[in-house]
């Protein structure tokens, strides 16, 4: 069976890597995946004795010619090749041919996760540099595709950190490497890391040894346009669109038009974008590029409805809801949040308005949740876990240093006064060192559940958790607008300090969670980070004691004429996703469903009362007394079962009902 390499080939290789024509040896890397090869379990001598390079070049040259009907086949004969090979002392091409056939069963399953230890006891078997990055770049790839991002990302910066000292020509894969792994920092918005790394590419690495130029100076025109660095993303993406234009590539050249159109709308020159719109308009169509067609349309709209030219915006703003619907993209949470909000705009300016809501609506809810998925605790773990590294290193380094005064000094001086005084000096660094333990401790776990707190400064990393069952409590103060023109800045900022201090002081009497306040909004979550049966019943408990604090204070300022708040408390029950986000002033924070419904329990409540849901109501109604509220019209929700709680049962709560 004929697929890519002869050992003429190899001896090649080996020859000029050993004369030292560089040029040749480098060409001959270039050109290798176009010649072909016998694959056997018998390894020719030439690719087995080879340098690195060649033997990537061979194994990836296999992989490149293998059709869909085949891969089975070959998968097989890699696994029996890299067999015989490590069996007869090949150890670098047995494990590069049985990470070749990996990779080919893996790229071709949907149970990806099965890899992962077959790939890693790879990885145990050498020492390495270029082979151990091999495969750690691959672990990367399989935790990323497994939603495992925090393991992916320490398996790309351990590959990062082995292959960058490396020339292009000794590790081929490295500019595709370091192009994949800046590719996670775009995905989470580190926009300023992706770019230093992407850059070191093109810096680095000779043009000719980067495939794919065209995308990879597209991407870094992105990641510029994204800071609003819009002179370097224009350098960039013209840099993209000259290859494009001498290769003749018409799809990249669509795709760079629309990219730089994106420029211009963002600085206004609405013109300018347009022309250049329509333009990737033609191209996209031409070429069957649906998604950027059905993008570029909605953005067109934009401009038009900038223009004032409400007909037109609605005109292209059909075209490409239709191509979203028909291509399904409308299950795309960042299709939804990035342009479904200009929809919703068009819509209502053309006078359907109930259409345009529920597009905004969604569109917002969306957003929403991609800002605080892309603020999720891997990249933090990550860099986290390089912090606490480092910080566990500088404390090792100062009690190494302690021992070594301890022994020159015993060994110099010995006398006993000197002795005592040095062992003085090694008291204080030694309280020293565990004070700044304990501050790091504290300031974790003042900022962080203390489950997680432990997990992190375990593990360094802190996974996100799905939480099957967990309630969920919102309050918001009445008229709070209207309330600050009441009072000065300083008055206010102190009783909302008052009342979200007792509010804190009620949550930990019942054990719930904090998670945040947002302006004059609490909230807070039982049951987990750490699940509890009665998470429903405390966090109503809690809801109500809140509503007779807030209560309580309303009739003592109005006594005295002074200015109150007043609050409505909603609380709604299910799953929940639950993690760290954000790489600066990091919080734990949840996401899901059950939370914008628990935010809609609060919106669709009323003053001085605990609103519940239907499913909340279940779990609680043999200890309180709830009030039927019937189906209730929930902001982008639709029809909602409510009640509201009166009080435990056998027991009022004076002032919440």
């Amino acid at each position: 069976m004929w697929y890519r390499v002869f050992g003429l080939w190899g001896l090649l290789h080996i020859f000029a890597f050993m004369r030292g024509a560089k040029w040749l040896y480098n060409l001959l890397i270039m050109l290798g995946s176009a010649v072909p090869v016998q694959l056997g379990a018998q390894t020719p001598n030439s690719i087995v004795d080879a340098p690195f390079p060649v033997q990537i070049k061979y194994t990836d040259s296999i992989m490149d010619s293998v059709k869909d009907n085949q891969w089975q086949g070959i998968k097989k004969e890699l696994a029996d090749a890299g067999a015989v090979n490590l069996k007869n002392g090949h150890k670098r091409m047995g494990i590069l041919l049985q990470l070749a056939g990996l990779k080919l069963e893996c790229n071709r399953s949907k149970e990806k996760e099965a890899f992962i230890p077959q790939v890693a006891g790879l990885l145990s078997q050498t020492d390495e540099v270029p082979v151990r990055a091999e495969i750690l770049q691959f672990l990367g790839n399989i935790c990323w595709d497994c939603k495992q991002q925090s393991q992916s990302l320490l398996h790309y910066m351990h590959a990062y950190d082995l292959y960058l000292p490396l020339r292009a020509q000794d590790f081929p894969h490295k500019s595709e490497a370091m192009y994949d792994y800046a590719g996670k920092y775009y995905y989470f918005r580190d926009f300023k890391t992706a770019i230093g790394i992407m850059r070191q590419v093109h810096s680095s690495i000779d043009a000719a040894l980067i495939p794919n130029r065209i995308s990879k100076l597209n991407t870094l025109g992105l990641c510029y346009h994204s800071i609003a660095n819009y002179d370097s993303a224009e350098v960039y993406f013209n840099q993209a669109m000259l290859l494009a234009e001498a290769g003749k590539v018409a799809v990249w050249e669509g795709i760079i038009t629309g990219n730089i159109a994106n420029i211009y709308f963002d600085k206004k020159m609405y013109d300018a974008s347009l022309k250049l719109m329509l333009k990737n308009i033609e191209l996209s169509e031409k070429h069957k590029l649906m998604g950027d067609l059905a993008l570029t349309y909605i953005r067109v709209a934009e401009i038009y409805l900038i223009q004032h030219k409400k007909e037109l915006a609605l005109e292209y703003a059909k075209k490409g809801q239709a191509i979203i619907w028909d291509k399904k993209m409308n299950d795309k949470p960042e299709v939804v949040s990035r342009f479904y909000i200009i929809l919703g705009k068009v819509y209502t300016a053309n006078g359907m308005a109930e259409r345009g809501f529920v597009f905004l609506d969604s569109g917002r809810v969306a957003k929403d949740s991609v800002d605080a998925r892309r603020n999720l605790l891997f990249l933090t773990g990550i860099q986290r876990k390089v912090e606490l590294a480092k910080h566990n290193a500088a404390l090792l380094n100062s009690e190494q240093e302690i021992t070594k005064q301890r022994q020159i000094s015993a060994g110099i001086f010995g006398g006993l006064l000197l002795a005592c005084v040095f062992a003085w000096v090694v008291f204080r660094q030694k309280k020293r060192i565990n004070k700044e333990k304990n501050r790091s401790d504290e300031l974790l776990l003042n900022i962080l559940p203390a489950e997680v707190a432990l997990e992190l400064k375990n593990k360094g990393v802190a996974e996100t958790k799905d939480f099957k069952n967990a309630s969920i409590l919102f309050t918001d103060f009445k008229d709070f607008t209207s309330s600050t023109v009441k009072m000065s800045s300083a008055q206010l900022v102190q009783e909302l300090d008052h009342c979200f201090k007792k509010f804190d002081e009620i949550t930990t009497k019942y054990h719930i969670e904090k998670i945040k306040t947002i302006g004059d909004s609490y909230m807070c979550a039982s049951g987990l980070p750490v699940e509890k049966e009665s998470h429903a019943l405390d966090i109503v408990n809690a809801g109500l004691e809140m509503c007779a604090f807030i209560e309580a204070e309303k009739q003592r300022k109005s006594a005295i004429n002074e200015v109150y708040f007043e609050v409505r408390i909603g609380i709604h029950t299910g799953p929940v996703v639950a993690g760290i986000v954000g790489v600066k002033k990091f919080a734990y924070d949840i996401w899901g469903d059950t939370v914008n419904t628990a935010s809609r329990m609060e919106s669709s409540g009323e003053v001085g009362k605990v609103n519940i849901s239907e499913t909340t109501y279940q779990l609680v109604k043999d200890h309180f007394d709830c009030v039927p509220r019937g189906k209730i019209e929930a902001k982008g929700k639709g029809q909602i079962e409510m009640y509201f709680v009166a009080n435990k049962k056998s027991q009022i709560l004076v002032g919440c009902f």
